[in-house]
């Protein structure tokens, strides 16, 4: 199997469940999902692609990494995992620009459920959170992804690269749909007369993450076929809504 036909969601299971599920009912609502044999494909597929969180034996389901094609994670890891990097991104753009320091705190807004009717069709539904639960939500948030950083620039910077190099990124990373990243780099954009000195943000944390859970949950569809368990089912039954707020000092 060729790295570069990999979908971004691979589910592993045995050759036999993947040798027939094209003869199983609901097999088209899987069309967006690879199915691969744990004995042979996914052997075939770690020399040149990471898989993160592999258990032997056991059938899992791993999401590719948004921001590095050659890395899946194990789904129940992939929240932290992509929240963490998506940070890491955020704050790279920011050292780029000439920022002195940035900070940024996670909030949680909102969770939506997914519904499934009988044609397949996807939907969402806003969860009603009782106020102690959403408490402990935004307590969690706040203090796993919580930031600050502090910068000096070097006696060299150059205003011009460092524009050049965040649009850059910007486009590498696919983060020209997200309009508060592309305002804050036409912000500081070197032919201006002025700057900002002091710029909030607040981006969202979760785009990536949520449209590959809407896709690993179309797997639920399969019923029992599979033996993916109850932590499978947990994390991904709903998304959650998470915005970054950030202060970024120049």
């Amino acid at each position: 199997m060729e790295k570069n036909k990999l979908k971004d969601v691979v589910l592993v299971t045995t050759d036999e469940k993947a040798m027939s599920l094209k003869w199983e009912d609901n097999a088209q609502a899987l069309k967006g999902i690879q199915v691969i044999s744990d004995e042979y494909d996914l052997r075939d597929l770690q020399s040149n692609i990471t898989f993160i969180g592999v258990q032997n034996s056991k059938e899992q389901v791993f999401v590719k990494n948004p921001f590095n094609e050659l890395e899946y994670i194990e789904i129940s890891r992939a929240e932290d995992n992509i929240f963490k990097n998506k940070i890491k991104y955020y704050k790279r753009i920011a050292f780029l620009l000439g920022a002195k320091s940035f900070s940024a705190q996670a909030e949680f807004i909102e969770e939506n459920k997914f519904t499934m009717d009988v044609n397949g069709n996807i939907s969402h539904r806003v969860v009603e959170i009782n106020m102690d639960v959403k408490k402990e939500q935004i307590a969690k948030f706040n203090k796993t992804y919580n930031l600050n950083s502090e910068f000096t620039l070097g006696d060299n910077f150059d205003q011009q690269r460092a524009f050049n190099e965040a649009n850059e990124l910007v486009r590498k990373l696919n983060f020209q749909n997200e309009i508060d990243i592309v305002g804050l780099i036409e912000n500081n954009n070197p032919s201006d007369q002025s700057r900002e000195t002091k710029q909030v943000v607040k981006l969202q944390l979760t785009n990536e993450l949520n449209d590959l859970l809407e896709m690993s949950f179309r797997i639920n569809v399969m019923g029992g076929l599979f033996s993916l368990g109850a932590n499978f089912k947990s994390t991904t039954e709903s998304v959650k809504k998470i915005i970054l707020n950030t202060e970024i000092i120049f």
